[in-house]
């Protein structure tokens, strides 16, 4: 603590010339005081010397037990405003009840905080700076990421999946072939009915259409605010309906299903119409549909890999490519002429030519199957977990390379999210 030490200079006396000089006198012209008036002074100064001695040592000691405490992990838990949606990156630990903050402008981890529960299931609101996680359990912790501060809530069933709305507090909560609508700020909770086993859900943002795909098999079509729904019917043989995407003109819904034979398939639905405007035959079970951003591009990739690409400026046409195998996610990048495709390899596509299909530009390995990919709000960097590796890894778009950012005080690394991100519709 130097600026204790500074203030701890007591001189006893001023120097003028060498000589010593007291209140009144001008230089070296005036008579020097009586001796016994000298002695005095002095003796009335050792006190004060003494006093500042003590009161430094007392500094010192309290600067050397305070920096005791400044270990790496003290320093990491330290809260700070994070609620900055393009810049933080959260990952959270499968079993322990932490949470890693990564700064993307240093690409370096700037905090661990300590959670109530594991953040298995983790949901970010970008404008509110509200971050909602559950253990998988029927609560739900809401965290403030300005200022930290948390409240819990409970529904009336298990946490599997959490997703914000964009413009409101509302938070979706699904599990146990149920859905709650729940109110961030208020604690408001709304249980939605009238469907069936629950296969798969999506929310738009843009819309506010909630879409419920169950085993009956059928759609369903929810407006939360009014809760009114619209039953869209399906083949009755078909089962396994899978993860969907919907276009950013929300006038088509992909997702994936088996018919009756067992074959897998691609779906997409016409919403305005209500029917199937077209079924693309896979391999294997999709992995998840994809739209970009502009709505011209939908991807769909199976779990061997088996890649099929329709480009809306010429619908009718399938182009097929060769995709990691296995596949465990996929999202565009790079103003949507780069497609990212993930397992235990790395594989970038150009698809900036609408005519041809997607071309490999880049291939390299990972450390083990992707559990989460996530591309940026400026849609040049991809962010990616993996199983049995400690540390994320960043792939950056435009110059193909691909570096590792080690984690503190997370072993199993999950979920990983920001509050901004490149993918609009899903």
């Amino acid at each position: 603590m130097p600026g204790f030490c500074n203030n701890c200079a007591v001189r006893a006396v001023a120097v003028s010339n060498g000589k010593p000089t007291h209140a009144g006198s001008i230089g070296n012209n005036d008579a020097p005081p009586p001796h016994h008036s000298h002695k005095s002074s002095i003796a009335m100064k050792k006190p004060l010397l003494i006093l500042a001695t003590l009161v430094c040592a007392v500094a010192l000691y309290i600067a050397y037990q305070y920096s005791k405490g400044l270990t790496p992990e003290a320093v990491m838990q330290e809260l700070f405003d994070m609620n900055a949606p393009a810049r933080y990156a959260f990952v959270s630990d499968e079993t322990a009840p932490k949470l890693a903050v990564i700064d993307m402008d240093s690409l370096q981890q700037t905090s661990l905080l300590d959670l109530k529960t594991p953040a298995r299931r983790l949901a970010i609101h970008k404008t509110d700076g509200l971050l909602a996680y559950s253990d998988g359990s029927d609560t739900i912790t809401i965290r403030n990421l300005a200022d930290h501060s948390e409240s819990t809530q409970r529904v009336n069933h298990p946490v599997t999946r959490l997703q914000y709305d964009a413009d409101s507090a509302w938070l979706i909560a699904s599990g146990d072939d149920r859905l709650t609508l729940l109110d961030s700020r208020s604690g408001e909770q709304r249980l939605l009915e009238g469907y069936g086993h629950i296969q798969a859900w999506l929310y738009s943002p843009l819309s506010q259409q909630l879409w419920i795909l169950d085993d009956t098999p059928a759609l369903y079509r929810y407006y939360p605010g009014d809760q009114n729904q619209i039953r869209y019917p399906l083949p009755a043989d078909w089962r396994n309906l899978s993860a969907a995407a919907i276009s950013p003109d929300d006038q088509h819904l992909l997702f994936g299903a088996e018919s009756g034979d067992g074959q897998p398939i691609a779906v997409d639905w016409a919403i305005d119409k209500g029917e199937i405007a077209r079924q693309t035959p896979l391999t294997a079970p999709l992995v998840q549909p994809y739209i970009d951003n502009s709505g011209q591009t939908y991807v769909y990739i199976d779990q061997k890999g088996g890649g099929h690409l329709i480009n809306q400026i010429a619908p009718d046409t399938l182009q097929s490519f060769t995709a990691p195998n296995p596949t465990d996610r996929y999202a565009t990048g790079w103003l949507d002429t780069r497609l990212i495709v993930a397992g235990n390899q790395l594989h970038n596509y150009d698809l900036s030519d609408p005519a041809a299909p997607p071309r490999l530009m880049d291939d390299k390995p990972l450390p083990g199957r992707t559990r989460a990919l996530f591309i940026t709000a400026d849609s040049k960097t991809a962010l990616l977990t993996h199983q049995g590796s400690h540390d994320i890894s960043v792939y950056n778009l435009y110059d193909g390379s691909l570096r590792s950012v080690p984690l503190t005080g997370i072993t199993a690394p999950e979920n990983l999210i920001m509050g901004a991100g490149n993918t609009l519709c899903h």
